[in-house]
């Protein structure tokens, strides 16, 4: 087949495999994608292992800032959980790395694209991918998946989704777990933080100024050494991979913002803002990021983040997260007139 292929790489071994299967069948050769979501991958070794499988060119793009800030804290603001309680780390990415995807694929003239991980990721991904660019060919998935019952681990800045196989109601391998401890491990001091907000962004802990990335980090760190942020799914369908999340940062931010939210706008309006979760989750999941819809729903939760600054103090011990002092700079006194929607 002749014409240039562009392919999400995750940096894993495996996914070498599908940079030779890919060259060997595209006389234009394959353009390897990588991008630092903030998984923890080695993106020097990724670019060399994409080099040595066959690609022509590696790009290697640190989308840590963007994720956080253009997809990490519309969701935030929006209080964007699964049913589960997980704070859909990876779905929250795969707008991104579509949106990369085409933005490489037309600077390298590339007329397909191609990417892997699981049905519904790959669902997500081709809807974000049509809604961007209908022309681009979305290559079939490629052969990267693990062996059966091997569990898998994907990771972004926001938290890590773990799929494991079933076994009665017991969760993974603790060796699996690298943000959180278990509840009783844990220490039995409590911590306490402090997290200020700006127009409903996180900018500070304990009266210092982080840039966003560090702040999550910094949370993620403090939050799972007490046993924050675990979530563990049993219910998936019969025969389906279990799963487990680690989002210590999400969990804690999610909270805070939204009490600090109710606090500072009333009742009614932070409502009004729950009401919407549900329909904006439903467009993450379905891949409809880039949709009349979402950007809807973002416009009535802009107006209302711009009352939502303060500081809300917070205890973790044990696993357990409690809000202890919520502080508005302007409190609400009185219902709130809701934005048009």
């Amino acid at each position: 087949m002749t014409g240039r292929v562009v392919l999400a790489y995750s940096g894993a071994p495996r996914g070498a495999a599908s940079i030779r299967a890919l060259a060997a069948g595209h006389a234009g050769g394959v353009v390897a994608l990588v991008l630092d979501l903030g998984q923890g991958v080695d993106l020097e070794e990724a670019h060399a292992r994409a080099l040595d499988a066959g690609a022509a060119r590696a790009h290697v793009v640190d989308v840590r800032d963007t994720l956080a800030r253009e997809f990490i804290l519309p969701a935030l603001h929006a209080g964007v959980r699964a049913d589960t309680g997980d704070a859909m780390a990876i779905a929250l990415a795969r707008p991104l790395i579509a949106r990369t995807l085409v933005d490489i694929a037309h600077m390298e003239a590339a007329a397909a694209v191609a990417h892997g991980g699981t049905d519904a990721g790959r669902a997500q991904l081709d809807t974000a991918l049509r809604a961007l660019d209908p022309a681009l060919r979305i290559l079939p998935p490629a052969a990267d998946a693990p062996g059966t019952g091997v569990p898998t681990v994907r990771a972004t800045l926001w938290g890590r989704l773990i799929e494991y196989a079933p076994a009665g109601t017991e969760g993974p391998a603790e060796s699996l777990y690298w943000w959180t401890r278990r509840k009783a491990a844990a220490p039995a001091s409590a911590a306490h933080v402090e997290i200020g907000f700006d127009a409903g962004v996180p900018t500070t802990i304990n009266a210092v100024s982080l840039p966003l990335i560090e702040l999550i980090e910094s949370l993620s760190i403090i939050a799972g050494q007490h046993g924050i942020g675990r979530i563990v799914d049993v219910n998936g369908r019969p025969g389906a991979p279990h799963r487990a999340h680690e989002v210590p940062a999400a969990v804690v931010l999610q909270a805070a913002h939204g009490a600090l939210e109710a606090a500072a706008t009333g009742e009614a309006r932070a409502r009004a803002t729950r009401d919407r979760n549900a329909p904006y989750a439903g467009l993450v999941l379905s891949g409809h990021w880039f949709s009349p819809a979402r950007a809807s729903l973002d416009a009535f939760n802009h107006e209302v983040q711009k009352q939502v600054t303060g500081s809300v103090q917070i205890e973790f011990v044990k696993g357990e997260l409690a809000i202890l002092a919520c502080r508005p700079a302007v409190p609400s006194e009185a219902p709130a007139a809701l934005p048009a929607s």
